[in-house]
């Protein structure tokens, strides 16, 4: 009995993938939970992301204030901006 509690306890818990949009049609593309925490992931294809470029992630941070952690912007350019302090901009490739 002891050994299965103690494998329980070691496994991590299950993130789950779904997709975020208001009726008004702002979006996050995909929503990563785990228990009861989200993060927010956007992705945007272009090299030049600018502040526009978060504005889904913002209003999904706004949304869930107690148990979203933060969101992460995926973007195709070589430099990272910060238009937020919950926002992690991110190229995509250097995370792969």
């Amino acid at each position: 009995m002891c050994d299965s509690l103690a494998w329980r306890d070691l496994q991590a818990a299950r993130i789950s993938v779904t997709d975020w949009r208001t009726a008004s049609g702002c979006e996050v593309d995909f929503v990563l939970a785990r228990a009861r925490e989200l993060i927010g992931v956007e992705v945007r294809a272009t090299g030049h992301p600018s502040l526009n470029d978060a504005r889904g992630p913002k209003t999904f941070l706004a949304g869930y204030p107690r148990s979203a952690r933060g969101a992460i912007a995926l973007h195709g350019g070589r430099e990272s901006f910060w238009p937020d302090d919950r926002i992690l901009p991110a190229p995509w490739w250097s995370i792969l």
